[in-house]
């Protein structure tokens, strides 16, 4: 579980790093931790435009310390639109591209 505190600095952390401006949606409990209607989520659920701003935030997110984790794993082979994913310690973010996952 990740809390309010621990999200926000995360990311503002990836968003020093970045080196350019880019598009995202928080989504899931995600966005739920930003409208103050939970306190601690599972993991950072974010939805991107375009596959230049994914891969801008993945080179950002790596020079923190984020990993490349398989999404195989969570999501299962048939799911269509499975996310990139990357974990820093126990969290992770699943980061989809246009839609989320397809039953």
């Amino acid at each position: 579980m990740i809390s309010v505190r621990e999200q926000n600095k995360l990311l503002t952390d990836i968003a020093k790093e970045l080196d350019r401006k880019i598009i995202l949606y928080a989504i899931g409990g995600t966005a739920m931790i930003f409208l103050n209607l939970k306190n601690e989520t599972l993991d950072i659920d974010l939805v991107f435009d375009s596959e230049k701003d994914r891969k801008t935030f993945q080179k950002a997110a790596r020079k923190i310390g984020c990993k490349e984790q398989d999404s195989i794993v969570v999501y299962g082979a048939e799911k269509r639109n499975r996310p990139e994913m990357l974990k820093l310690e126990d969290v992770r973010l699943d980061l989809f591209l246009n839609k989320v996952i397809h039953f």
